[in-house]
């Protein structure tokens, strides 16, 4: 028993030790001027801001200490509740039928922001009302039908019911749970800039709005490029105040949020150094 305490303690002092060294590592890659992986993910070392990651580190290391011992697996919102559906939304028993979803699509991008609004709504519960095996072919069609461009169009939009409709899509789209191809989603919705359009949604006023941004937040953050871009934006700050000091219903998002970053922070040091993602996970 003796040797086994004595091997657990050591294995906790290991992990420990390679955390520190994927933090400082990643630190040092945001400062490497040969480095291909830039705080903004712009391919231009004078768009790299010189503060970026130290703040960022400083920032996690003064994150609650219960954060460290979090599971090493990404958190993801499986699909946003039933009633943080958008309140002008009426649902019926079966939801809109597959049929009308290249219609909808169409509609998204309407010059009418009726039209937009609906569509939005009727795809939300679309999605909200589908199976995996469902969402596999909803997916792919709007995917290749152009519905995501039109969704991180909307995330803009001055109407809150258009962009919270799209924030409750971009989030549940954004999750395997929802979408088993989610991750060819997230790629797409990187290639038309849609996560810093995220971003502003976390500082609403409205309550419901936070609510959806941190749920698309927490499911699409996990990219290298987007620790930056958060840092940059004062993102971080905000999900540490949301989950401090805000709503109740936001803590828990916010929270995984900065879990989520910080996994990818300590995964994008361990790959570059050659370390073994589990290996560099926080100690439990």
């Amino acid at each position: 028993e003796g040797r086994l305490a004595e091997r657990f303690l050591a294995s906790l002092v290991r992990a420990t030790d390679l955390q520190r060294e994927a933090m400082s590592a990643t630190a040092a890659m945001f400062r490497d001027s040969n480095t291909d992986l830039f705080c903004d993910g712009e391919s231009s070392p004078s768009s790299r801001p010189t503060s970026a990651a130290t703040s960022f580190f400083s920032t996690l290391e003064s994150l609650p200490s219960d954060l460290n011992s979090a599971a090493s697996t990404p958190m993801s919102t499986p699909r946003m509740p039933f009633e943080h559906r958008p309140p002008t939304a009426q649902a019926s028993e079966a939801g809109p039928s597959q049929s009308v979803l290249p219609e909808l699509i169409g509609s998204l991008g309407s010059f009418h922001d009726d039209e937009k609004g609906e569509a939005a709504i009727q795809l939300a519960l679309l999605i909200d009302c589908s199976t995996s095996e469902e969402m596999v072919t909803i997916g792919h069609r709007l995917r290749t039908l152009g519905g995501i461009e039109r969704l991180v169009a909307l995330l803009e939009h001055q109407d809150a019911a258009i962009h919270q409709s799209a924030l409750l899509i971009v989030g549940n789209l954004a999750t395997d749970t929802v979408d088993p191809n989610a991750e060819a989603t997230k790629a797409l919705f990187k290639s038309y800039g849609g996560f810093p359009k995220l971003l502003p949604h976390l500082s609403a006023t409205n309550p419901l709005t936070v609510a959806y941004a941190l749920g698309a937040v927490q499911n699409t953050c996990m990219d290298a490029e987007y620790v930056g871009i958060m840092q940059q934006s004062g993102a971080v700050q905000r999900l540490q105040q949301l989950m401090l000091q805000g709503d109740p219903n936001h803590v828990a998002f916010a929270r995984n949020c900065l879990i989520n970053l910080r996994q990818t922070v300590v995964a994008a040091a361990a790959r570059r150094q050659g370390t073994p993602a589990s290996d560099a996970r926080p100690a439990q």
